[in-house]
């Protein structure tokens, strides 16, 4: 089996070291390796060589999280609610995509910040990412009120109307119960 994680720049990932060594002490016939398109393009074509069989997932990290869910035929209520995907799973010519991203910001809010209610408070996330859009969808469904601060305002505001959030200046900081980078 052959998978691996994807993005640009993707040196810094810990996650072939990571998923390397499980893969090891279980014995597996398996290789989990970094790839690093150069661009959308090359992104599109190592898909389409999980799509041909070469490939069974792929972890997905900037840039293309937005691209990852656009190639992908068929894909999980969560994906489909913050327009991205960090996860695609390739089986039988097929690409299934999923969003883990939201699902493990409120687990490690669950399990480290307990006491932390954000149900009717003010939640800035910063950036208008794939990862912020997975945050902004997860923190809306736990019934936050969330504010995007973007160094680009107008990809916020798509952001933003997308998924029902707000747009905010830097003065919105003070204001949160969280900051999500």
């Amino acid at each position: 089996m052959k998978a691996g994680v994807a993005g640009r720049p993707i040196g810094h990932s810990l996650s072939p070291l990571i998923h390397g060594a499980w893969i090891a002490a279980a014995g597996l016939d398996a290789d989990y390796r970094a790839f690093e398109p150069a661009d959308a393009a090359a992104f599109a074509a190592l898909v389409a060589e999980g799509r041909a069989g070469r490939l069974r997932g792929l972890n997905v990290t900037a840039p293309f999280k937005e691209q990852a869910l656009a190639l992908a035929d068929a894909f999980s209520e969560t994906a489909r609610a913050c327009g991205s995907a960090n996860l695609l799973i390739f089986e039988a010519g097929r690409v299934r995509a999923d969003s883990t991203d939201g699902v493990g910001l409120t687990a490690a809010l669950a399990e480290q910040a307990s006491q932390l209610a954000v149900r009717g408070r003010e939640v800035v996330v910063l950036g208008a990412g794939g990862a912020a859009r997975a945050a902004v969808a997860a923190l809306i469904a736990a019934g936050a009120r969330v504010g995007v601060l973007n160094r680009t305002r107008a990809r916020a505001g798509i952001l933003a109307e997308d998924l029902g959030a707000s747009v905010v200046e830097a003065d919105a900081l003070g204001a949160a119960v969280l900051v999500v980078n």
